[in-house]
């Protein structure tokens, strides 16, 4: 290598092996007498820019109650500098949930058996999905109902925040039932109630009188089951 009238020469090279990023590089330079230059100024490795996809959920009540449909929102947000290619969405919901159905405002969304899936594409930096899922309570949910979303998309840096999860209070009443009897007997019980029971109302009674047994009575019903 010949150097200008300055003593400065240029070299462009490639390196045989892949530096990461936030690494440095210098260089030195010896002549044919061994002498070794100082070493040049330290150039930064600035790592190609990546993708960081982010699931976020919530609940759209804390509390539900048996046979009463619920909702889950779910937001999938691009926060990386680069695009985030191949970006899915997948929700096993719990098996208690009947009526499943989902919405989504960018790609395709489907749903099989438990799973809920959401194909998004590409998603740009900053680029943002909504997912809503709805579906049914059933009495096998309660009284803890919990729910787990996942993201995945090629190259995400950051795989800490790709799921989220969220917990419900599930509430549900055990109705009476019984068999017809003759006589003064039990033929029901009603259990696992946190509330109190209004508009009860007894079947079948035919031609006997049937009184509400309970810690404190609050009343006694005619033949025909009313109050």
């Amino acid at each position: 290598m010949t150097t200008d009238r300055q003593g400065n020469a240029e070299l462009n090279i490639s390196l045989p092996v892949t530096v990461p990023g936030g690494q440095f590089i210098t260089a030195t330079a010896t002549d044919p007498e061994g002498n070794t230059s100082e070493f040049s100024q330290c150039v930064p490795v600035m790592g190609a820019a990546q993708p960081d996809v982010a699931v976020t959920m919530i609940g759209l009540a804390s509390l539900t109650d048996c046979d009463l449909p619920i909702s889950y929102g779910i937001a999938v947000h691009n926060r990386g500098p680069a695009s985030a290619p191949g970006a899915i969405v997948s929700d096993e919901l719990p098996a208690c949930l009947t009526g499943i159905a989902v919405t989504t405002t960018r790609g395709r969304a489907t749903v099989r058996g438990q799973t809920v899936t959401a194909e998004l594409g590409t998603l740009d930096p900053g680029a943002a999905a909504i997912i809503t899922i709805t579906a049914r309570v059933t009495p096998a949910c309660g009284p803890r109902l919990s729910n787990t979303v996942s993201v995945s998309a090629a190259n995400d840096t950051d795989s800490t925040n790709n799921t989220a999860t969220v917990s419900t209070s599930v509430s549900c009443d055990s109705p009476i039932t019984g068999a017809a009897v003759s006589g003064p007997k039990v033929i029901g019980t009603r259990k696992g109630f946190d509330r109190a029971a209004s508009a009860v109302d007894l079947h079948d009674l035919e031609d006997y009188q049937a009184n509400l047994v309970a810690p404190t009575p609050h009343g006694r019903f005619a033949p025909n089951g009313s109050w």
